[in-house]
């Protein structure tokens, strides 16, 4: 190559370079998508509606919530990592998505580490456990008692995310219930309404009217310290009961080869977001969620390594498997 050639090529990457960068300085220009891999009305799509409006705000653009459910978030997660790196698609994985989905199911078709841009953690997700009317106990602690007694009689509930939790809480509780998986919370829910389980765990946001109103009760939550909203229910530790599983958590994430000029700017303006009173007060005090404040980029994907370590050889001690 003469140089000439060299002065041509040299010049055309770098206009090309200022075109881009100018480009990802004027982002967003246009609607930014969030899929959300859950049905609208359950924890993670009010989560996300929450914020979204928040960051149209911010944006001047309109960030449009989808909801993709299906195959316990893998039907979402894949469309999200079919999608451009361009900053207008992003996607709210749950702690199962990058995590135990790889070792549940025989073929994920997507890669959580390599299909995936990391951006942060937005919340914790602390569980309540709950008795229907019809349970044959009033405590958890005597459930656990009549299950020992008679196996696979008390019938526990719970969406397939939290597969790992419930499971390792029977195998800790030496509690032999007869797990009932359900598609979502909101089918939690509703079991629950109409007496068809006798336990059940999930999001405390989706069952916080239903527990107010004594529909069911709430017997239990995995939390360090008592739930504000739930003050009268008591955690697991107070209960003597071992909890030390992964903590389930929303993420939220863009496709592999997002510029990290792209992804700074929206895990800043995420978390300025979930540090506006307004959002603290719906997520925190209302919705029972922990905001986790500073797990960005590589505090996120190191986590994430972490779960995955831990994952990996206790899906092969439960024995879970999906397909």
């Amino acid at each position: 190559m003469n140089r000439g050639s060299i002065f041509l090529a040299a010049a055309v990457f770098a206009f090309t370079s200022v075109g881009v960068n100018a480009q990802q300085a004027q982002w967003p220009t246009r609607p930014v998508r969030v899929i959300v891999p859950w049905g609208a009305g359950g924890s993670t799509d009010v989560i996300v509606r929450t914020i979204a409006q928040k960051l149209s705000d911010r944006w001047g653009q309109q960030v449009i919530v989808e909801n993709k459910p299906g195959g316990n978030s893998i039907v979402g997660a894949a469309e999200a990592a079919r999608a451009a790196p361009d900053g207008y698609t992003l996607f709210v994985p749950i702690a199962a998505t990058m995590t135990a989905n790889q070792f549940t199911h025989s073929k994920l078709p997507y890669d959580p580490l390599k299909d995936f841009t990391p951006i942060c953690i937005l919340a914790g997700i602390p569980l309540v456990v709950m008795a229907s009317d019809n349970a044959p106990a009033k405590t958890l602690p005597d459930l656990i008692e009549l299950a020992k007694k008679k196996p696979d009689t008390v019938t526990f509930g719970y969406a397939a995310g939290a597969q790992i939790q419930v499971e390792q809480w029977k195998r800790d509780w030496d509690a032999p219930f007869r797990s009932i998986v359900y598609k979502s919370g909101i089918d939690i829910t509703k079991s629950m309404l109409a007496g068809e389980v006798h336990l059940a765990t999930d999001a405390i946001s989706n069952n916080l009217a239903h527990i107010k109103a004594g529909k069911f009760r709430a017997v239990a939550v995995n939390t360090a310290k008592r739930m504000p909203m739930l003050a009268d229910v008591p955690t697991m530790d107070e209960l003597k009961l071992k909890h030390t599983e992964p903590q389930i958590w929303h993420g939220l994430v863009a496709p592999a080869g997002l510029p990290a000029q792209l992804q700074n700017k929206i895990y800043t303006d995420v978390q300025a977001v979930l540090a506006l009173p307004d959002v603290n007060e719906k997520l925190v005090k209302e919705l029972g969620l922990e905001i986790l404040p500073g797990i960005g980029p590589k505090d996120f994907e190191a986590k994430v390594r972490a779960e995955i370590a831990v994952t990996a050889p206790l899906v092969k001690e439960l024995g879970l498997k999906v397909d």
